[in-house]
């Protein structure tokens, strides 16, 4: 038997690429068939082709490290991170400097897949340093604490700013937590 299937090739199997389809769609295939006999038989094959899911990652341009951030996926039914979470919507902590790569494939309800991808740009913490001046005083005696390394300034004792005053009446601790210009804490 000799199988012609025009310009596809000749032989009993045939590979063709499929195309680019936004719906799904029955593509002919035509094949011409000479028997052993010398007869010609003529068969048509249909094949449905399904069109790629449209995959999408939605994912804020930068992230503080080690703070989580959600970021999300769209175009299918299905959806498998390459962090090995799967979902629609899901957590990540940055920890990569300069950036996250981050990579989805997106199956759909044809089980059909492709892959996004972005990265997400990782902002270090800032690294604030903090002072007491004077550093050693009497019971009710005035200090001025002095954060520096960031932008907002948020004390233990519910104060803000880079500098504040304070009048402890025993040993006390404060604490500082400093954002910058990123929004990154420390």
């Amino acid at each position: 038997s000799f199988y012609d299937w025009g310009a596809y090739g000749v032989g009993p199997n045939i590979q063709v690429v499929a195309p680019s389809v936004f719906s799904s769609q029955t593509l002919p295939f035509t094949v011409d068939i000479q028997t052993a006999n010398g007869c010609m038989v003529t068969e048509t094959v249909e094949v449905v082709v399904h069109p790629l899911p449209e995959a999408e990652i939605q994912a804020p341009p930068a992230a503080c490290e080690g703070e989580p951030v959600t970021v999300s996926a769209s175009g299918g039914v299905q959806y498998d991170w390459s962090d090995g979470q799967s979902g629609a919507v899901i957590t990540i902590v940055p920890t990569t400097l300069p950036a996250e790569n981050i990579a989805v494939t997106v199956t759909n309800e044809f089980g059909c897949q492709s892959v996004a991808s972005d990265f997400i740009l990782v902002n270090p913490p800032p690294a604030p340093t903090a002072e007491a001046n004077p550093m050693i005083i009497c019971p009710g005696e005035e200090t001025t604490l002095t954060a520096t390394g960031g932008v907002n300034y948020f004390w233990s004792n519910g104060e803000q700013g880079e500098s504040i005053t304070v009048n402890p009446v025993a040993p006390t601790f404060y604490n500082v937590t400093v954002t910058d210009g990123n929004g990154c804490t420390a």
